[in-house]
């Protein structure tokens, strides 16, 4: 699943998913110009399975509902990650 937070720039999510030991992927994941159309700077993607508890759910989730600004939404708050 692809996904932002709201005011948080998605290199920033990343950073704070990497420093809670959750793999994600953050930028336009190949659709630069669709990102572009729709006035975002990238997202977060990440994944899900069969194969994951609940636990890792919970991992997964606590991150998003602390996430703060972080150097990324402080310094290039409106670059596009690749221009079009």
């Amino acid at each position: 699943m692809s996904f932002n937070v709201d005011g948080v720039h998605p290199h920033d999510v990343g950073g704070r998913f990497n420093s809670s030991g959750i793999a994600g992927r953050t930028g336009v994941h190949c659709a630069a110009s669709f990102m572009n159309s729709l006035g975002t700077l990238g997202s977060v993607g990440a994944s899900f399975g069969v194969y994951n508890s609940m636990s890792e759910v919970e991992l997964f989730i606590e991150p998003v509902w602390t996430m703060e600004k972080g150097f990324w939404s402080n310094e290039y708050p409106n670059d596009l990650l690749l221009p079009s």
